[in-house]
């Protein structure tokens, strides 16, 4: 509150209210509240009437052995990539805290299907100037993010995680011997829309959820956010801690290895940060480099990471930070490798 009263009337400590730092979190509040609205109330729609159980018993022989997942997973990649990566987040929240994913699962999807949007993939290409080649990079990212969510789940701390249940539900994806994989989906996701309940009730249910993710996520997303800013913006912090970065790059024959290495870990605190410390680097291959780089990261703090955080989900802000760093570093080979193979 103290953070949002001091940027509202440019008031207080500079450093809060800057643009760069308070500005730019409460620019985002505005965006994520409107997010949050629609999302809240067309989300029950996406989970109480049948497609989550039609798509989950249908994909299950393709997600379970390639990610360890459930294959209703698939609904939430599909919700991050068309709406927003919050959206991905909250359905997934939704659904451990009624006992259809694990926490382990739940963890896993999170950090791992909760993809960035297409049109923000669009908009980090423009503002780094290689929207010409979206269609590659787009690609680069697919390819990338594939690789990560079949690695990452069956590595420590996810595969630590332990895979019990919130709550109890006798939900499964498994078909009977003597029915049709189709038959069964379709039974499932009936069964599902006849117990949805009245026009009211999902109302109620999309306002319980508006309002508790408003009230609680709201307020730390501001101060977690403002005070990552100050620290990415104002202090010699993230400069002196990517310097072992810079030896990867210059290993992996990144251009302009020192001038970018900061923008490889303030991923975690925004995605939109790398895109704007990488935005006046010459290489295109090094813009390139970030871009698919900073898309494929998908965890940070000020929104993403503080859903997760306040959430019910078994993962803590220093979990996610190790998935962050593994996700990097499982991408940073592959993301390289296509780069010099485009130029």
């Amino acid at each position: 509150m103290i953070a949002i009263i001091m940027t509202y009337f440019q008031t207080g400590l500079e450093v809060v209210y800057s643009e760069v730092t308070g500005g730019t979190m409460m620019g985002l509040l505005t965006t994520l509240i409107m997010w949050f609205l629609v999302a809240s109330f067309l989300m029950p729609y996406l989970i109480n009437f049948g497609i989550m159980e039609f798509t989950g018993t249908i994909l299950r022989k393709v997600i379970k052995p390639l990610f360890t997942l459930p294959g209703r997973s698939a609904i939430d990649l599909l919700a991050s990539w068309i709406g927003n990566v919050n959206v991905g987040v909250v359905l997934t929240r939704e659904q451990y805290n009624r006992g259809f994913y694990t926490g382990r699962e739940a963890v896993a999807i999170a950090t791992n299907f909760s993809a960035v949007s297409l049109p923000f993939c669009l908009v980090i290409a423009r503002l780094l100037e290689v929207d010409h080649v979206f269609p590659l990079l787009y690609l680069t990212i697919v390819i990338t993010g594939i690789i990560c969510a079949m690695i990452i789940p069956r590595i420590p701390p996810t595969s630590r995680i332990p895979d019990t249940f919130l709550v109890e539900n006798h939900y499964t994806e498994k078909v009977p011997e003597h029915k049709s994989r189709f038959v069964w989906a379709l039974e499932q996701g009936v069964n599902r829309a006849e117990r949805s309940g009245s026009f009211k009730k999902q109302l109620k249910q999309g306002f319980e959820v508006f309002v508790d993710i408003s009230f609680v996520l709201i307020p730390q997303v501001m101060a977690i956010g403002t005070i990552a800013l100050i620290l990415a913006e104002f202090t010699p912090l993230f400069t002196i801690i990517s310097q072992p970065m810079v030896y990867v790059l210059e290993f992996l024959r990144i251009p302009e290895a020192e001038a970018v290495a900061p923008a490889t870990i303030t991923g975690f605190i925004d995605m939109f940060i790398p895109a704007v410390l990488a935005a006046g680097i010459e290489a295109e291959m090094t813009r390139f480099f970030i871009a698919a780089l900073s898309l494929v990261q998908i965890i940070y703090l000020t929104e993403m990471a503080t859903l997760i955080i306040i959430s019910k989900m078994p993962a803590n802000i220093w979990k996610l930070l190790i998935i962050f760093i593994e996700r990097t570093i499982i991408s940073m080979p592959i993301i390289a490798i296509i780069a010099h193979i485009i130029y």
